[in-house]
C-alpha cells in the first residue's frame, strides 16, 4: 500500500522513475519540509538502508553498525551527501523508533552540496517516522536534522 501525507503531489518525472529504481511500486512518497526534495522508497526484511540520488548516479547501502563508524556495508566512507540519511537512521533507532530496511531514492532541483544533504535527511526522517506511525511536525524534523548536523556529520 503506497503511504503518502496529505496536500503533496509528486512530480511526474518522480513517478515516471519509481519502477526503474525501485522495480515495484513504491511503499512512500514523501517531500522535504519547505524543499523541492522527494524520496520515495520500498520497506524491505534486511534491516540495512540503501539511498540513491539516479540524477548524479550515486548510491550507498549501510546498516546500524556500519553508520555508527560512518562507513558503508563495503567498509568505505560514507558519502558528504548521504551522512545526514545515516545520522537519522540511527537518532531514530537510538530514539526508539523501529526503522524498517528501507531502500529509497531521492530526486531534487537544488544542486548537489550541503543544503541538498540537510534535505535529504528531513526527507528521510519524514519517510521514517510516517511508516512507523511517529507524529512529528515540520519544525521538529528541521531541528532533528540541525542536532544531526552538528552531532553526526560535523561531530
Amino acid at each position: 500500500m503506497l503511504v503518502v501525507p496529505q496536500n503533496i503531489n509528486p512530480p511526474l518525472r518522480l513517478l515516471a522513475v519509481i519502477p526503474k529504481h525501485l522495480h515495484r511500486e513504491a511503499d512512500f512518497i514523501v517531500q522535504a519540509p519547505g524543499r523541492d526534495l522527494w524520496l520515495a522508497g520500498v520497506k524491505w526484511a534486511e534491516p540495512t538502508v540503501q539511498v540513491a540520488v539516479p540524477e548524479v548516479s550515486a548510491k550507498t547501502h549501510f546498516d546500524y553498525h556500519s553508520a555508527r563508524r560512518k562507513q558503508t556495508l563495503m567498509n568505505r566512507p560514507l558519502p558528504g551527501w548521504s551522512r545526514y540519511v545515516a545520522g537519522a537512521y540511527l537518532r531514530l533507532q537510538e530514539d526508539g523508533l523501529n526503522v524498517p530496511g528501507l531502500s529509497v531514492f531521492a530526486i531534487s532541483d537544488e544542486p548537489a552540496g550541503p543544503g541538498f544533504a540537510f534535505g535529504l535527511g528531513m526527507a528521510f526522517v519524514m519517510a521514517a517516522c510516517l511508516l512507523t506511525d511517529y507524529n512529528i511536525n515540520d519544525m521538529e524534523i528541521r531541528l532533528m536534522v540541525e542536532s544531526i548536523r552538528r552531532e553526526y556529520v560535523e561531530g
